[in-house]
């Protein structure tokens, strides 16, 4: 028997020579892209030593995220996502060198450094809906399931790797090695991406219209969809409650478990294992059938682990409580992923997905934003509980209109 028949809905994912020349190229981006977000973080500290500069550098990392991705989706549907997804290649190629030629030679400054940030989140902010629409071009949309939960693990695992290799070489040759090395890995995704084989966008019959028009037609699409509507409102309450907490996880780690940078990586690992486990869970499942209903359950499993999570100054019963959050959010946020990609009609694509992700990855930053000012006032243990109890909330909302939500999506 065949390999790609014994892993099930992953083989057959692995088997289609475009999603898998496009998973071998992004591995290696991930990666490199890791490894450079540890290595700005450590420039930012040697020109800086100070913790509010490195805020001010993660936020010039995530303002445009909000800003743009709306703009991103509308570029993605009118000129199609493999274009907007190799200019972006392009243009972070050219980021990455420019970095390490100026920290190599010494003249980076943190102005130079916050403004080349903030250059690659637009860059990231065009290409993201772009990534999230090219998907279902590389697989046939039974295996969608199973191509988005490799995506999961293989974000996970780099995840970790970057980092690491991040850490080894700052010790032996400075930071600037991680941008060079970042900026290989983006030519060897970018040549993946050229080599891909697909059919080339379809221009729209009715041409382009106003692009404010085109951004509020995808916010109507989206809020009138019997699925999708719904499912972004549960997006919007746990990216900024439930996701917020691994924003936090140093705080916790040291202000509540009193375990420094050791328990940090214990506690950040644990989750790390339960989001590559549910990754691998869903991806062999594979099929779309029942998906709403794991999707919703996961979020009110994330709420009773968290929940402990919050109830204990245990480091052993964090560290479970963090795997199994892992995991549940991980089969939340690729269960959610897979059922709007299966639901939504391929000339909204871009703009919905842009949607999701701007929610997906602003959510999390404005609640730590806003869970880290309550924690000043209350300590780190209630506002965690309050945003536990108002996902809950959510869920329940969500549980009454599972039935709805599950023809539309899962047709």
């Amino acid at each position: 028997m065949p390999l790609s028949a014994r892993l099930g809905p992953v083989g057959r994912a692995l088997s289609h020579p475009n999603y898998r020349l496009y998973v071998t190229g992004n591995m290696a981006s991930l990666i490199g892209t890791w490894m450079q977000r540890i290595g700005i973080g450590w420039v930012a500290w040697e020109l800086t030593g100070s913790a509010a500069w490195l805020g001010i550098v993660a936020f010039a990392d995530l303002f445009p995220t909000v800003v743009v991705t709306a703009f991103a989706g509308v570029a993605v549907d009118r000129i199609g996502p493999m274009k907007v997804a190799r200019v972006a290649q392009y243009l972070a190629v050219a980021q990455a060198t420019t970095l390490a030629l100026l920290t190599f030679t010494g003249l980076i400054d943190i102005w130079m450094l916050i403004a080349l940030t903030a250059f690659l989140g637009s860059v990231t902010a065009f290409y993201q809906p772009a990534r999230l629409a090219m998907i279902p071009m590389l697989v046939p949309r039974e295996d969608l399931g199973a191509a988005i939960a490799i995506n999961s693990i293989n974000f996970n695992l780099a995840r970790f790797i970057g980092p690491a290799i991040a850490g080894g070489i700052i010790a032996a040759g400075g930071a600037g090695w991680t941008f060079a090395i970042n900026a290989m890995t983006y030519c060897w995704f970018l040549a993946a991406l050229l080599m891909l084989k697909l059919p080339a966008h379809t221009p729209r019959e009715n041409g382009n219209r106003p692009l404010f028009t085109e951004m509020g037609e995808g916010y109507l699409y989206a809020a009138r969809h019997a699925g999708i509507g719904p499912l972004l409102v549960l997006v919007i309450v746990t990216s900024t409650s439930l996701r917020a907490v691994l924003e936090l996880m140093p705080a916790y780690a040291d202000g509540v478990f009193q375990a420094g940078a050791e328990g940090l990586g214990m506690l950040v690992a644990a989750a790390g294992a339960g989001s590559i486990l549910s990754g691998i869970w869903l991806g062999l499942r594979g099929s779309l059938r029942g998906l709403t209903r794991i999707s919703l359950w996961a979020v009110f499993a994330s709420c009773l682990m968290l929940l402990g999570f919050a109830a204990t100054e245990d480091l052993t019963i964090g560290m479970i409580t963090m795997c199994f959050a892992g995991a549940a959010l991980v089969a939340n946020g690729v269960g959610m992923q897979t059922l709007m990609q299966n639901a939504v009609s391929s000339e909204m694509r871009g703009r919905v997905m842009g949607i999701y992700w701007m929610i997906f990855r602003g959510g999390p930053a404005l609640g730590a934003l806003a869970m880290g000012a309550a924690s000043e006032l209350f300590g780190l243990h209630w506002p965690l509980a309050a945003a536990c109890i108002l996902s809950l909330v959510a869920w329940a909302w969500s549980m009454k209109r599972l039935p709805r939500m599950g023809q539309a999506l899962e047709a």
